[in-house]
This record gives C-alpha cells, sequence and structure tokens, in this order.
C-alpha cells in the first residue's frame, strides 16, 4: 500500500530520534556532567572581546596620570604603589567578568529546558498527528508488519479448501468504474469472504494488489508523487499503455511457490471477515484490485495450480521449480495434469462509459493530470486486455457500471447466481439492502459537467468533442459504447451539433445481461464477441 509504506518509515524513524534525543536528555541531567553550551562560550567570547579595550584604556590612562605625578611629585606615588593598584583593579575586572559569565550561564540553563521540551513536544505532536491519521484511515492494522499479516498454510491445505466447492472470484477493470460499490454489493452475501472496509484492512481501497508481493503493482499507490510520479509511467490511468510484455502476466509465470504466498497473504483478510474465523464457512472468496484484468490469466493459472505429492509449505519450495510452462511441455492434454479439471476462478469485469470514467480520473490526485485524450487510450488499452484475456477464462462475467446501477437488485442477484452461491431465505431482501447505496445514475455529475459546455454553444469545447470521436469513436463502439450517446441523452446536445441520434452497436453475447463461460473444451474456439 502506497500510504502505509511511505509513512510507517518516516514515522517510525521521527518517533526514534525524538525518543533518543529525549534519553540523550535525561542522562546528561543526572550524570550533572553537562557540557557548556555553544551559546555560552559565544558569549563568553563576546564579553572579553568588549572588555579588552576597556582595561586596555584605563591602563593607558592610570599610566599617564602617574607619570604626570611622578614628574610633579615624584616621593608620594612609588612604583611599588603603581603596582598594587593594577593588581586591584584587574582582580576587580575579573571578579565582574565572572559575574557576568555566571549570571550568563544561570539564564541559558534555565532556558535550555523549556526550549528542548518545546521541541520535543513540537515534534511528539507531529508523530502522533501521522499515527492518528493512519490510524483513522487504515486502522490498526496499519502498524502491523506485513510479515505478520499472512497465514501459513500449504499448498495442500489451499487445495483441499478450494476442492470443495469453494471459489476465488477476482473483480477488475478500469480504475474509477465503480469497481467498489460493486464489490462491496457482492460481499454483503455471508456467504462471501472478502478484505473488509478500508478501515478493516489497512490497505489503500482494501485492494488485494497491495496485500501481496509476488506480481507487480505497476506503479498504482505511489502517485502521490504528483505530476512528475504520473508523467514517468505507471499508476493510475497510464500502466496498460506500458509494454506488453510487461503489462500482461500470463500462465508460464505461476507457480506453486507464488500460489501459496499470494493466497496466505489474502487468507489473512478472508479470515478475519469470517464469523469464527473459519475459512471453511465461506463458498467465495472475494479480491478486488482493478489491474486483475491484465493479470487474469496468470491469476487462473495460479488458483487452479495443484501441488505435487510432496508437502510445500510457504516459501518452502525453490522458485520455478514446479511452474505451468514445465508441466505443458510434459503434458499432451490441452490443460495440464496438474491443472484442475474445472477452473476455481471467477472473473468479473467492470467497464464504465470512456468520457464518465475520464473525467473521474481527472478527479483524482493521482490522475488529474492526465488529459482526456490520454484517458481514453489507456481506457481503450484495458478494454483490449479484458476482451484478449477473456478468450482464456474459464469463467467471466462483463458488467457496466450503467447497467449495474440502473437494476442493481436484479444484477447483485446475478453475480450471486453466476458465483453459485447458495440461495438463502433473505436473499432477495439481502440484494435489495445492498442495492441501497447505489446510485442510479452514476455519471450525472460528470455528464452536467462535460456537457454543459457543449450544449451552451462552446466551440472549443466542442471541438474538442468533436476530435474525440474522430479519433476514438470507432474503436470505442468496438467495446458497447458510443461517444456521442454521452451527450445526447440530454436531447439539446443533438440539436446544437447538428448530428443525427447515434447509438452503441448491439452485442451479440448479452454483455450486460449475463455472463461468458466457457468450459476446457470450448477455450481453443473462444468464447464469443466481447
Amino acid at each position: 500500500m502506497g500510504w502505509e509504506a511511505a509513512l510507517q518509515p518516516i514515522g517510525f524513524f521521527l518517533f526514534y530520534q525524538v525518543l533518543k534525543r529525549v534519553l540523550n536528555m535525561a542522562w546528561r541531567k543526572f550524570r550533572g556532567g553537562q557540557a557548556v553550551p555553544l551559546e555560552v562560550e559565544t558569549n563568553e567570547k563576546s564579553i572579553q572581546k568588549n572588555d579588552a579595550p576597556k582595561e586596555e584604556e584605563e591602563e593607558n590612562q592610570n599610566e599617564t596620570r602617574n607619570n604626570q605625578l611622578e614628574k610633579t611629585n615624584p616621593k608620594k606615588k612609588g612604583t611599588e604603589e603603581k603596582k598594587k593598584k593594577k593588581e586591584a583593579k584587574k582582580e576587580s575586572a575579573a571578579i565582574e567578568k565572572n559575574k557576568k559569565l555566571e549570571s550568563l550561564k544561570l539564564r541559558q540553563e534555565r532556558n535550555k529546558p523549556w526550549m528542548a521540551f518545546a521541541v520535543i513536544g513540537v515534534a511528539l505532536c507531529a508523530v502522533g498527528a501521522a499515527f492518528s491519521w493512519g490510524y483513522y484511515r487504515y486502522g490498526p492494522l496499519f502498524f502491523m508488519s506485513h510479515k505478520n499479516k499472512r497465514l501459513h498454510m500449504t499448498a495442500h491445505d489451499w487445495d483441499y479448501l478450494l476442492s470443495n466447492n469453494r471459489r476465488i472470484c477476482f473483480i477488475g477493470g478500469h480504475h474509477r468504474s465503480g469497481t467498489t460499490i460493486i464489490w462491496r454489493s457482492i460481499a454483503s452475501h455471508p456467504k462471501v469472504a472478502w478484505f473488509g472496509e478500508e478501515y478493516e484492512s489497512g490497505l489503500d481501497f482494501s485492494e488485494g494488489a497491495f496485500a501481496q508481493d509476488v506480481y507487480p503493482r505497476f506503479g498504482i499507490g505511489a502517485e502521490f508523487g504528483g505530476q512528475s510520479m504520473t508523467q514517468s509511467g505507471g499508476g493510475i490511468g497510464q500502466y496498460a499503455l506500458g509494454p506488453p510484455d510487461e503489462v500482461l502476466w500470463t500462465e508460464e509465470k505461476a507457480n506453486i511457490q507464488a500460489q501459496v504466498r499470494v493466497l496466505n497473504a489474502f487468507g489473512f483478510y478472508w479470515k478475519r471477515k469470517m464469523p469464527h474465523q473459519a475459512l471453511e464457512d465461506a463458498q467465495v472468496f472475494l479480491e478486488k484490485s482493478p489491474p486483475n484484468v491484465v493479470l487474469a490469466r496468470y491469476l487462473q493459472a495460479l488458483v487452479d495450480l495443484r501441488p505435487p505429492d510432496e508437502q510445500y509449505s510457504d516459501g518452502g519450495i525453490e522458485k520455478d521449480t514446479f511452474s505451468w510452462e514445465k508441466e505443458k511441455k510434459a503434458s499432451s492434454l490441452h490443460i495440464p495434469s496438474f491443472m484442475a479439471a474445472r477452473s476455481r476462478a471467477r472473473f468479473l469485469f467492470i467497464t464504465r462509459h470512456p468520457i464518465a470514467n475520464a473525467l473521474s480520473h481527472q478527479s483524482f490526485p493521482g490522475s488529474r493530470w492526465l488529459s482526456t485524450a490520454q484517458l481514453l487510450g489507456h481506457w481503450l488499452a484495458v478494454e483490449h486486455y479484458a476482451a484478449a484475456n477473456a478468450q482464456h477464462l474459464h469463467f467471466v462475467y462483463r458488467l457496466k457500471l450503467e447497467t449495474f446501477a440502473s437494476n442493481a437488485t436484479a444484477k447483485i442477484l446475478h453475480v450471486w447466481h453466476f458465483l453459485q452461491l447458495s440461495p438463502l431465505v433473505d436473499t432477495q431482501a439481502l440484494a435489495q439492502d445492498a442495492a441501497k447505496n447505489v446510485r442510479p445514475d452514476p455519471n450525472i455529475k460528470y455528464r452536467e459537467k462535460y456537457c454543459k459546455p457543449i450544449v451552451s454553444g462552446d466551440l472549443r469545447s466542442i471541438h474538442a468533442h468533436e476530435t474525440l470521436i474522430s479519433v476514438f469513436g470507432e474503436n470505442v463502439k468496438d467495446y458497447g459504447y458510443d461517444l456521442n450517446d454521452f451527450c445526447q441523452q440530454d436531447g439539446h446536445l443533438r440539436d446544437a451539433l447538428d448530428l443525427p441520434p447515434t447509438y452503441a452497436k448491439p452485442r451479440t453475447d448479452g454483455d450486460d445481461h449475463g455472463f461468458v463461460q466457457t468450459s476446457s473444451s470450448s477455450l481453443n474456439r473462444g468464447s464469443g464477441e466481447l
């Protein structure tokens, strides 16, 4: 997690420095051998410098006066008397100087503790504020080490758990496309184990990508660096535009060690959210991270790996000792022998109108610097990966945010059916309660912001909109959306642009109304248009 990783070292370092200074000061105080501060030494030198010219001037005046007296009356003023007067003056000057130094030291010693305590107080307040903010947002798990936030189950333990009619559902899609609200709605079923809210999980947006250290995060979570971080590539709104061999993770990278490490990291959070912390009580384990859309093939292979006869524990085998690639070469079947015959992975891909998705990105601190054209290009890249990966997935459900929001109760029930969750007596009521938190029109705010200047006749906005249509319009239609439809719902834009109404081309696979399901026997021929 980005903020956790940034704040924890800073907070611990400040706390260590403050504690070290307090203990050092206490030790010096009790020891009693406190050195004279640099300020006192500087003031001493300044006093000596200021007093030296005065003493020389007085001595010169006294010598002149004595010489005159000796000339007039040499008997009254002898040499010994002069020496005595000089010594007396020097002693009085030294005593006076010592008094000044002692008073200065006393003032410095009186002021020093208060100044030190003031600095310590300010530092403690800063550290306390940082830790309070972390606790307020991320909860107590924010202060727990990543090493302590994982289970210690073996590959055989996970294989046995998932073989008993249990599934893992990965939610992916575009950032800012409604993955969180849909994830929260699905998790309202009592047989679904999820990560919990951000305060419960201690992770940014409770995304599993921040809980593991096996596959990449693509720079997501590091956008707090601002424009310079965003422009360097990676992160929200840009990660899918990277080199395909870095962005797309496939089956060849899956191995048993990675499976155990990832599932033990996820299992820690799943277990905390189940009654009595029993993983056996769940039928579906739910994980949500938008980049799952480019990691889908890898995640499916990771979940479906079957352990060999030997017992392996977390991190107990050498990397790549048992991998997809080696077994695929040794097997003549389409699905290698060590893979589950029926996939235990389910995928839910969420999409949203590209213009609304782009405007939502621009309202987020980590991607506000990106232009609408850049974000539409990234939207198309994510859709391309989703469509390509769907051809290799056993179970995938494509869902538009707009369709989900328009009839949330029915869609929640449909997704539960897709996940093969056992029906309950109050299943309908649970779905209706979850649907109450879904806004019927999630794009209305962005439609008003984008379309208002176009409807009002702003030539610059109209030209920008027409440019987007000419550059991206046809490609966007391939994925079930039409850029013209975003504003034409108002009816006024059609007259302002003098354009005929257009509609997204119809889907042939029931994209918003069902799910694409394939089996191992149909993987070679694909799963239809996406």
